[in-house]
């Protein structure tokens, strides 16, 4: 690669220092500590909600139970330093993420720039510590592999190592935070264009994936819980600043 590409990318990656020096400000924050200090003291999974007042003891399906362990940990070892710094690892392994998918989509140096400006520019409105910093890791990491896969014309030779490594991404990607349905969509959005192309064997990738995501401590339940979130997604909407409209 030539010395002036690395420029053109060392400058859009310098869009992501703003995102990394961000504050912590996300209130959700607190309670996450609260559930993996429980965790890593106690070795329990919760099963009853015990931090709110109003619902105390219902039952709870803690399908972020893995990053909070995550957070825990790394706020026991080093306090908010540490928080800092695992949520400066997770954008710079996201922001690499996207230059690697904008490189296998053969952009030209200018345009994986604009790429790396662009995230940049998405994520620092939510540039906090927060469970859904592993989705945009993984997502964007998945949409490289499979954009690879791709460009390669779906060679048979690499199904079974691809079907290992599905299995093993969304089993991880369920313990950490539900954004695996994106996921999910995005292979099932892939292995559309691989039958198109006469590769209908690698329509079993998204199957294989959505069956890994079971391989969490509750199982079938956390698909019951993001049921649930959808049916009264129009409740939550006005209560989780995510789920409202983009503008």
């Amino acid at each position: 690669m030539s010395a002036r590409a690395w420029r053109w990318e060392a400058v859009g990656a310098a869009s992501l220092a703003a995102a990394a020096l961000a504050p912590a400000a996300d209130p959700d924050l607190w309670w996450h500590l609260s559930a993996g200090r429980v965790l890593l003291e106690d070795g329990v999974l919760p099963r009853a909600d015990w931090l709110s007042w109003t619902l105390h003891g219902a039952p709870w399906q803690d399908f972020e139970w893995l990053a909070q362990g995550l957070f825990a940990a790394a706020h026991l070892a080093f306090g908010l330093t540490g928080l800092w710094a695992l949520k400066v690892l997770l954008l710079a392994t996201a922001g690499a993420g996207v230059l690697a998918l904008s490189r296998r989509a053969a952009l030209a140096a200018p345009a994986r720039a604009a790429a790396l400006a662009l995230f940049g520019a998405g994520v620092l409105p939510r540039a906090d510590i927060r469970a859904e910093l592993f989705s945009l890791v993984f997502f964007v990491w998945l949409a490289a592999a499979l954009e690879a896969l791709r460009a390669e014309g779906w060679p048979e030779g690499r199904l079974r190592r691809a079907l290992v490594g599905t299995a093993a991404l969304f089993a991880l990607w369920a313990n950490l935070h539900a954004g695996f349905v994106m996921g999910l969509g995005l292979a099932g959005a892939y292995v559309l264009n691989a039958a198109a192309a006469g590769r209908r064997s690698w329509l079993v990738l998204p199957v294989v994936g959505a069956a890994a995501t079971l391989l969490n401590p509750y199982g079938p339940g956390v698909w019951s819980t993001l049921w649930e979130h959808g049916r009264d997604s129009g409740a939550l909407r006005g209560l989780i600043l995510e789920w409202g409209p983009a503008l």
